[in-house]
């Protein structure tokens, strides 16, 4: 006879423990844990082997076990869930500012539905990219999806169990291969957000269940059978347990068990991405399966997973993820940060911790143990106040009562509405750069096979009545979907141009990613043949990267051929040099609208040029090898003009009109992309003069 574990397995909650822990270290500092996210993955699949574990027990699945089934689900999540809401209904308005607290209402509607997975994949919204913005409820998209996934698995365990043993595992293996199959190939705003690319998680937690089921006889089958007494099962389990510690197999199953638990503590914690997302997401999975089947016999426990204060983190993990964004958000947008220092974390955590010990000790174990009547009244009462407070805009309201003071200076109320206005950088990037760029079908016939594009990136102007023949291609990111509003300023004015196209898709960087939108971005160049292209992106890491020896240097070699398409296909070539970026800042519009409302310095938005020079000294370098190489490419110096006003410093706004040059940290404003205007101009003058000449010849 085996030991087997209490009916709360403690190297389960250590798992749990583990999945907040990477997941507060991803939040907090996620440059030190980049792969922090795959603990919400960790907790799906726990949610699984939960879900089967309390099905399995049924021997039919009828309306009164789901009724009990979701009685028990609602009890354990809707009331503190309800009671973060109210909590920030109230705060919200006290210690944001009116854009954040507009925001927060916005956002509160589809969290109160458990639906903001389905927000952010309706408003094609990035999760990682929203990190930065001041969004309360990000985080609330996982039990969005978890909920979602109560609402079906009764129906998949039912039809599991219509098909017997035989056909249940193939089914489920077929269901998670599908799954699986639809994360690797959707788009990553899809493959995040959406139930279906996430099935695959819950149900490997399910199947570990059923081989817990096939490998060892569980303590109720034990009762069931009613071999002996419980003070005799007892007996004979510590003598079971003394043989097993003598048993070479027992010594096995224990060291893989460690083993697994240090290789799942390295993947989640680790410091560096050591695999791709798919490999990353897929290993992690089935490492926290396979220790949830090894675990069902307590001896077999890894110490990792089974020591007291990573249980104990474990039994506060619900409450610590519902409270810790929303305090890091707040003390982040209260404090204008983007990168908290090591003093603020360590402040941020203490606030979580206190606040989640608190709640867990009290209202947590209030909740689950009280009737179902005192937990549905307090959260229709809960729910009721927040509909009032929405169709009656009270956050707003009680935000007016306790917000600053605005100026009486015209100049500075002026400069504080444009910079709150150019904040929005979100949904400028949700529209074409301008109105006149409309919808381009051959552009998209000839991006071919490439799905993850976006149409607002991908768009043609033709100048009415023109009569050159002159073609632009502008192509890059976000970058290159903001420029593309000045380009066009510039070239409506000068005949000779023919069209300006605009290929481009947000956040991707030449080497980095995006492969196969680069690969579609080649071919499209080859067909249109344009007369001058202008590449347009944000910094990469791998141009940035030290150089040790020029001649040999692979980052240069591989830029170098990249851009061989581009400039064999082109007349001209134009490559925009990285723009200065603005160091740790929290968007440098939302910092100047905060700051100026808040009468706070800004003496440090601003940084010296040589700093600027220092950090890119190996990026200019390899540009400086491109005229041997690509005779027709021209470098666009775009840090001379933000850096011309003062000598030796860049300054991240106008000093003489209190506008941002920035809306985050390397998009520029209207005006920012205005210090461009003159430097462009003098380039595509010259280039369209001399393609006009080249077409006349």
């Amino acid at each position: 006879m085996i030991k087997m574990t209490k009916a709360k397995r403690p190297d389960i909650q250590g798992i749990r423990g583990l999945a907040i822990a990477s997941v507060l270290g991803f939040h907090l500092k996620g440059d030190q844990f980049p792969v922090g996210f795959v603990g919400v993955d960790i907790f799906f699949v726990l949610s699984g082997f939960l879900m089967s574990s309390i099905l399995s027990r049924e021997k039919t699945i009828n309306l009164q076990v789901l009724c009990d089934f979701y009685t028990r689900r609602f009890k354990r999540i809707v009331p503190l869930y309800a009671l973060l809401l109210l909590a920030l209904f109230i705060l919200v308005p006290l210690l944001l500012l009116a854009r954040d607290t507009t925001k927060f209402v916005s956002d509160s509607i589809w969290a109160a539905l458990f639906a903001t997975n389905i927000h952010s994949l309706l408003e094609k919204s990035d999760y990682f990219a929203e990190l930065f913005d001041s969004n309360l409820l990000t985080h609330t998209w996982s039990l969005g999806v978890e909920i979602q996934y109560y609402l079906i698995v009764p129906f998949l365990m039912s039809l599991k169990r219509f098909l017997g043993t035989k056909l249940g595992l193939p089914y489920l293996t077929v269901i998670i291969a599908a799954s699986f199959t639809f994360q690797c190939w959707a788009s990553a705003n899809v493959s995040f957000n959406a139930l279906p690319s996430r099935v695959w998680q819950f149900l490997t937690g399910g199947i570990a269940h059923d081989l817990i089921l096939l490998l060892c006889s569980s303590p109720a089958k034990i009762q069931a059978e009613q071999v002996i007494n419980k003070e005799e099962l007892e007996m004979e389990i510590e003598k079971a347990s003394s043989r097993r510690k003598n048993n070479l197999r027992y010594v096995i199953l224990l060291s893989l068990s460690v083993l697994l638990s240090i290789i799942l503590f390295l993947l989640a914690l680790s410091p560096v991405r050591l695999l791709n997302n798919p490999a990353l997401r897929g290993s992690t999975v089935v490492l926290t399966a396979a220790l949830i089947v090894l675990g069902e016999v307590e001896d077999q426990q890894s110490v990792l997973l089974s020591n007291r204060p990573i249980v104990y983190l474990g039994d506060i993990s619900y409450v610590v993820y519902l409270v810790h964004w929303p305090v890091v958000v707040m003390w982040k947008s209260y404090w204008d940060l983007l990168v908290m220092p090591v003093k603020d974390i360590h402040l941020c955590l203490a606030i979580t911790f206190l606040i989640s010990i608190l709640v867990h000790h009290t209202l947590e174990k209030w909740f689950i143990s009280s009737s179902t009547t005192a937990s549905t009244i307090i959260v229709g009462l809960i729910y009721s106040f927040i509909c009032c407070a929405v169709i009656f805009n009270l956050p707003l309201k009680l935000n007016q009562v306790a917000e600053y003071e605005l100026p009486t200076d015209q100049r500075l109320l002026d400069a504080i509405n444009w910079n709150e206005d150019q904040s929005h950088f979100q949904y400028y990037s949700r529209q074409r750069p301008f109105e006149e760029c409309l919808h381009d079908p051959e552009g998209i016939r000839m991006r071919d096979a490439f799905v993850n594009t976006q149409p607002l990136y991908e768009c043609l102007w033709t100048p009415k009545n023109s009569t050159g023949n002159v073609s632009v291609l502008v192509v890059g990111n976000s970058i290159a979907h903001r420029a593309t509003q000045l380009l066009h300023s510039i070239l409506k004015h000068n005949p000779d141009v023919k069209e300006m196209r605009l290929f481009a898709h947000a956040a991707c960087r030449p080497l980095k990613n995006c492969a196969r939108f680069f690969g579609a971005m080649m071919k499209l160049v080859e067909r249109m043949k344009p007369d001058i292209t202008l590449l347009i992106y944000d910094d990469s890491d791998h141009l940035l990267a030290p150089i040790e020896d020029i001649t040999t240097d692979k980052p240069l070699a591989d830029f170098v051929k990249f851009l061989r398409p581009l400039s064999e296909n082109s007349k001209f070539l134009v490559l925009d040099e990285f723009y200065p970026k603005t160091g740790t800042l929290a968007g440098v519009a939302p910092s100047m609208y905060k700051r100026l409302l808040r009468n706070r310095s800004l003496d440090d938005l601003r940084e010296r040029y040589q700093t600027f020079s220092d950090a890119y000294s190996s990026y200019f370098k390899r540009l400086d090898q491109f005229p041997a190489h690509y005779p027709n490419l021209i470098r666009h110096n775009t840090s001379g003009p933000i850096c011309a006003d003062d000598p030796g410093w860049c300054w991240w706004y106008n000093r003489k009109n209190l506008h941002a040059y920035y809306t985050d940290h390397s998009h520029f404003t209207a005006d920012g992309l205005e210090m461009l205007r003159k430097s462009y101009k003098e380039i595509l003058d010259n280039l369209i003069q001399r393609s006009k000449n080249e077409h006349q010849q």
